[in-house]
């Protein structure tokens, strides 16, 4: 399990696949090496490494970005790609919070101060995390996918999904409840989702 940008490995929706579903679940910490896409990416990436049994990577949000990026590197794996309110084409909209002015001192400095709900803290993101997202924030599945994604997300646009959906031939599904971002009413439906990647 890929958790999001701010979630963690002992959130609600790992707990409900590990607790109610009965699956075995590895959740690592995607931020252990750095804050940009591609340092979640190789995090999740050495947890498929080191584990053959893997059959389906689940993300939300940002780690549904970070699955999509590592199926591309490991196409002939064999497995299942459930993304959750996947970041497609986030990263770079980042910046649109911030003026012309403190987008400037962020790539003139370096880092920028961002308070990590996930963490209680405030960390130093770097811009490479705008730079190299911008580069990888449309990378496509290369395995079997289906995406949830809820008409009512205020944070990912519904639409960046169906556009994912439109150019890649993995994309099986793509359901569109009436949910938030966190698809906090949507249990129900990963749980079905879930079974048909791995049954099938």
């Amino acid at each position: 399990f890929a958790h999001g940008f701010e979630g963690s490995p002992s959130g609600s929706k790992p707990t409900y696949f590990q607790e109610q579903l009965g699956h075995q679940v590895i959740a690592p910490l995607l931020h252990a090496e750095g804050w940009t896409i591609q340092d979640q990416a190789s995090v999740l990436l050495q947890a498929l490494d080191e584990d053959d049994e893997v059959k389906v990577l689940v993300g939300s949000s940002m780690g549904g970005l970070a699955a999509s990026i590592v199926s591309a590197k490991r196409p002939d794996r064999d497995i299942g790609l459930l993304l959750l309110a996947p970041a497609f084409g986030r990263i770079s909209t980042f910046v649109e919070g911030l003026t012309a002015v403190e987008q400037n001192m962020w790539r003139e400095q370096g880092t920028h101060p961002y308070h990590h709900h996930g963490v209680g803290e405030t960390i130093r993101l770097p811009w490479s995390f705008i730079e190299v997202g911008a580069e990888l924030e449309w990378t496509l599945p290369q395995h079997r996918t289906i995406i949830i994604h809820g008409r009512e997300d205020d944070l990912v646009p519904l639409q960046n999904s169906l556009d994912v959906a439109r150019r890649s031939p993995w994309v099986e599904a793509v359901h569109c409840p009436q949910d938030g971002h966190r698809l906090k009413e949507s249990y129900d439906l990963m749980a079905e989702a879930l079974e048909r990647l791995i049954s099938t």
